[in-house]
């Protein structure tokens, strides 16, 4: 029996400067940027794709890019650049190809 799925984690989150919120008009907007990777045996293996919202640090309203006014799109999606793949993201692949590394190895040594 293989477990194999997706799931999501938190690759960061990042101000949104300048951007004030339509709920309580305050400037304390930040970027939490997610990131969906593909699991097998719940090890992350690669990642998918990247999602994210905006988040008010006073009232707590999220946004889904899709809900945003056209104020957030901008810094949103810079904001959403900027933050970087989490390497633990690979750590499938990075044993997958410690594997082969070891198997060529001994294969190598033995001949």
């Amino acid at each position: 029996m293989i477990f194999f799925g997706t799931k999501a984690s938190l690759a960061g989150t990042r101000p949104l400067p300048g951007v004030t919120c339509v709920s309580c008009g305050n400037n304390a907007l930040n970027a939490a940027v997610y990131s969906r990777y593909f699991h097998i045996y719940w090890i992350p293996t690669f990642p998918l794709k990247r999602t994210g919202m905006s988040v008010c640090s006073f009232c707590k309203q999220a946004l889904e890019p899709t809900e945003m006014p056209a104020s957030y799109q901008a810094p949103f999606q810079a904001a959403q650049a900027s933050v970087g793949l989490p390497l633990k993201h690979f750590t499938g692949l990075f044993l997958i190809g410690a594997l082969v590394l070891i198997v060529s190895l001994v294969g190598f040594f033995k001949s």
